[in-house]
């Protein structure tokens, strides 16, 4: 019965897989077509998945970005989970990497990068990065990102995949991800740098005949380095794939800012070196799956089933088809086939003994109808990974390997005939809920199952075959057991090693077994990467000589490798040591031979990317810097310059010394205009042109001085010695009486030092002597006198003082200051509030100074009892006035 999700018409399939299956749909609603994956119904019989599954959907909805597939919508129907996104019509990078140019190889690598850097700001890693994943659209030449399905934040353990699996694929798989370390964005931009390389040359970055050694080879071997021609995109290379996480690109956003930053006129240049290197190779998907592996273990691909044939469909899917490779896993019959024999021969004692692993499988197997599925089968849950079905739960048991032998061969054949018949694509086992019962030319094969007496017989008495399969079950779980461990001492080592050899010299073909055994030689080689990255070579030395004697049919370029590095890191970590030492002793250029430059460059010269090298040769120029500076505040420029100069003969870009040797030359070519204009300043001052004349005075010629330096202390101390020099000049102007030649040099002087208060002081003072002396110049009259009868002593009147006056009244007053032989005084009488004049009288006298008298008469009237007041005038202006009593 078709499937029917609402909302969506189902137009065709276009692939299925181990846990999904892929339609080409149009969306109703908006009548587009979309591809729709739907999750097969068995899932939903665990109760976590639907949550797992949200979880993972609503990672990739939420990465919404030109260069990654858009998912338009997730939902369940019934117990089916659906997620529906974009249909893409155009080409895998696989497909068409041999057609692209350079330029446009880098632009797919930076379309790449560009999504990774968007995941990466979200906090999710891709995790799968491979030719497959990436598409090119056919019409507006976008690269796209596909397959975000095993994507999640990178601290979380969220994943719709088995707990405690680690995903990748070997050939693109970081070191960091090999060994099931976490991950985060730099394990992608690794994968991308091992793209990036197939596409420079055609054959991929790390190969072998295994998984295991492809993983070790990801780990423990240098980064590749590109053919003839293409080294200038090295760097780029050397940058995506370092071992060291902290030597890699940090994120995706440096990647594009270096790939921004290619001379593309190079690239043009070198494009047909590119061609030249590249290599068209088979592409090796098909041949190297997708591989789930323990995260306590480096990456195996698990080994097919001894006699299985492993058919792969040629058929491909784009994303407008599918997108998905459809491969056929290797059956489970053989291992079945093998069972059925076993318990034909001796059921009674397995039927007694029951194995754990057996429990299961015993009602099946009585009624022979329906096998369930492996216990332990796939956990990749998208339909386009490729992987070997391995039935781990259940053990390798067959009669004899002729036997077995014989069941797979005509398996195989029969597999070959249904597969030449079926136009559909392959389908992965992993898809269907049961395993019907084998086709009746490969039952026939099989031996009749005993009756149930001797089932009871061999129960009773077994046989030497069934005793032996039981003990080899016996060692085998006892080998299973010790999967987690690792052996800590040599015996240890020596004990483990020969249980897994004895065993698999009598099971050669047991998947798990010999998965288990490469991962302990895999562990054990770690554990001798680790030793010498920490600096424990002892240890790393007494252990790889172990592995040398244990795993002698191990190729020997594994373990040459891993001694010429454990002799490099020793010559490194000496030479690194006395580096060390010279710095701490301040033996940083000198002598010649045992300076910490000299030695951390020959570090680096064996160890380019050595971390504590680089930090150490910084810290040296940063020492060596500081010591320029201070010589340059103690005027010792010579010294200043020398080290600045080792500084810049190693480090072209060091800012600080760059800065520190234009501020020497600065500071030299200050020191001669700072010696000319001191030199001009004190000639005048010798001259006596201290705050005169403008622009060329000593003062200015020192003020241009501290605009170059402002705290020049020459220049302050020849300032503060011409303001002294200057307040000795004036002083001595005030004594000759000269007073406006004073106040105008000081008017001048306090207009450039404004602030200075000896000039204040100094220049108030000559403005009052100059008030004095001017006062004292001006006409003026003393003790004037009144009386009623004329007097020949003036006695000066005291105000409102009564004077007895009857018709005349005298008046006289001395006086001094005047301009001229002759000059007329006026003397005005007014009533007491000043608002009646009286009388007026005047007279002339003779001389500057002198003695004036005159009477104001009023024959007729007199001068009434009263208030009067009377004015001594001048040119109009009253020189004195006082206030008097009439009685």
């Amino acid at each position: 019965m078709p499937i029917e999700i609402p909302g969506y018409k189902i137009l065709k399939k276009l692939g299925q897989g181990g846990m999904a299956t892929v339609y080409l749909a149009e969306q109703e609603i908006f009548e587009r077509q979309i591809a729709l994956k739907v999750m097969s119904k068995s899932l939903s019989d665990d109760p976590s998945f639907g949550k797992r599954f949200f979880r993972e959907a609503k990672i990739v909805s939420n990465l919404v970005h030109p260069n990654i597939i858009t998912v338009h919508n997730v939902g369940q129907h019934e117990d089916y989970y659906y997620l529906s996104m974009e249909h893409i019509d155009g080409y895998e990078l696989k497909a068409v990497k041999h057609q692209l140019s350079l330029q446009e190889k880098i632009h797919v690598v930076r379309d790449v990068a560009s999504a990774l850097a968007y995941a990466g700001d979200r906090g999710f890693v891709h995790r799968d990065i491979k030719p497959e994943n990436i598409m090119l659209h056919r019409t507006d030449g976008r690269v796209i990102l596909m397959d975000f399905g095993i994507a999640r934040a990178a601290k979380t353990d969220t994943q719709m995949t088995q707990e405690g699996m680690a995903i990748g694929t070997p050939h693109y798989m970081s070191p960091e991800q090999a060994q099931g370390k976490e991950v985060d964005t730099r394990s992608d931009i690794y994968s991308l740098g091992a793209v990036f390389f197939l596409l420079l040359t055609g054959y991929v970055p790390y190969d072998a005949d295994s998984a295991v050694a492809i993983g070790i080879k990801h780990i423990t071997d240098p980064v590749p380095t590109l053919p003839e021609g293409l080294e200038p995109l090295q760097p780029l290379i050397d940058g995506m794939m370092a071992k060291a996480l902290e030597e890699r690109f940090e994120t995706a956003h440096a990647l594009i800012e270096e790939l921004d930053n290619l001379d593309f006129d190079i690239i043009e240049e070198i494009e047909a070196a590119a061609k030249a290197a590249y290599i068209q190779v088979e592409d090796i998907s098909n041949e190297t799956p997708t591989v789930d592996m323990s995260k306590s273990s480096v990456p195996l691909l698990v080994r097919p089933i001894s006699g299985v044939s492993r058919s792969t469909s040629a058929e491909r899917f784009t994303i407008a088809d599918g997108q998905f490779e459809m491969e056929e896993k290797a059956s489970l019959w053989p291992w079945l086939v093998g069972l059925l024999i076993l318990l034909s021969v001796g059921g009674g004692v397995l039927y007694q003994q029951q194995p754990t692993w057996l429990t299961a499988y015993i009602p099946d197997l009585k009624t022979n109808s329906q096998l369930p599925p492996p216990l332990n089968a796939g956990t990749n849950n998208e339909p386009k990974t490729e992987q070997t079905l391995v039935p781990s739960s259940l053990p390798p048991l067959r009669t004899t390997q002729d036997d077995d032998r014989t069941h797979t061969d005509k398996l195989s054949a029969s597999e070959e005939s249904s597969d030449t018949t079926n136009n559909s694509p392959a389908i992965d086992t992993e898809a269907t809920a049961t395993i019907t019962t084998p086709s009746a030319d490969t039952t026939d094969t099989l031996p009749t199952q005993a009756p149930t007496s001797d089932i009871s017989q061999a129960a009773v008495t077994p046989t030497a075959e069934q005793a032996s399969a039981l003990e080899l079950e016996k060692q085998r779980q006892s080998l299973l057991s010790l999967r987690e461990q690792t052996p800590a001492d040599k015996q240890a080592l020596t004990l483990q090693v020969q249980s897994y050899r004895q065993y698999l010299a009598k099971a050669p073909d047991d998947t798990e077994i010999n998965t288990a055994f490469e991962t302990l030689q895999s562990s054990l080689l770690q554990r001798v990467s680790k030793q010498i990255e920490n600096g424990e070579f002892t240890s790393a030395t007494t252990l790889l000589e172990q592995l040398k004697k244990q795993f002698d049919d191990t190729p020997k370029a594994t373990f040459e490798s891993l001694s010429t590095r454990l002799t490099q890191q020793q010559r490194l970590a000496t030479l690194y040591k006395q580096a060390q030492e010279y710095a701490s002793n301040s033996a940083l250029t000198r002598p010649s031979g045992g300076n910490a430059i000299e030695a951390f460059k020959e570090v680096l010269s064996l160890a380019p990317k050595h971390k504590g090298a680089k930090q150490g040769l910084s810290d040296v120029y940063k020492r060596l810097n500081q010591i320029a500076k201070r010589a340059i505040q103690n005027h010792e420029f010579n010294k200043a310059k020398r080290l600045l100069n080792i500084v810049l003969s190693d480090d072209k870009s060091n800012t600080t010394a760059k800065s520190l040797t234009r501020q020497i030359a600065t500071i030299r070519t200050e020191n001669i205009e700072i010696e000319t204009l001191s030199a001009k300043a004190q000639a005048q001052q010798s001259n006596g042109f201290l705050f005169e004349p403008d622009r060329s005075s000593a003062f200015d010629y020192y003020q241009q001085i501290l605009v170059i330096r402002p705290k020049h202390s020459a220049t302050l101390s020849g300032i503060r010695q011409l303001s002294n020099d200057f307040i000795q000049e004036v002083k001595l102007l005030i004594q000759n009486d000269k007073l406006e030649t004073a106040k105008y040099a000081l008017s001048k002087a306090q207009v450039k030092l404004p602030n200075n208060t000896d000039f204040k002081q100094l220049l108030g003072e000559v403005e009052n002597a100059i008030q004095i002396r001017l006062e004292a110049s001006q006409p003026r009259i003393s003790n004037l006198a009144l009386s009623a009868t004329d007097f020949n002593t003036l006695v000066p009147v005291v105000e409102n003082l009564p004077v007895q006056a009857r018709h005349s009244l005298f008046i006289g007053f001395d006086y001094i200051n005047l301009q001229s032989d002759a000059t007329l005084f006026q003397v005005q009488l007014w009533d007491g509030a000043r608002s009646l004049l009286i009388l007026e009288a005047s007279t002339i006298v003779q001389g500057v100074q002198g003695r004036a008298t005159l009477s104001l008469d009023r024959p007729v009237k007199g001068f009434p009892v009263g208030t009067y007041v009377m004015d001594v005038l001048l040119a109009n202006q009253a020189l004195s006035s006082i206030l008097f009593q009439v009685e």
